[in-house]
């Protein structure tokens, strides 16, 4: 993660700078299904908070 976020909805998830995240596909425009590896948990995150690592 780029940046933290904190969620606005409950589908979202919280996202620490300097996190990684396994990111499943693109949900929506600007956004991404992704989980935390660490805690097993899952939701959206916005792309912009986040740069892809192959």
């Amino acid at each position: 993660a780029l940046f933290d976020f904190t969620p606005k909805h409950y589908n979202e998830l919280v996202l620490s700078e300097g996190q990684i995240i396994l990111v499943s596909y693109r949900h929506k425009m600007g956004w991404l299904v992704a989980q935390d590896p660490k805690s097993g948990e899952s939701g959206l995150v916005p792309e912009e908070y986040v740069r892809l690592l192959r």
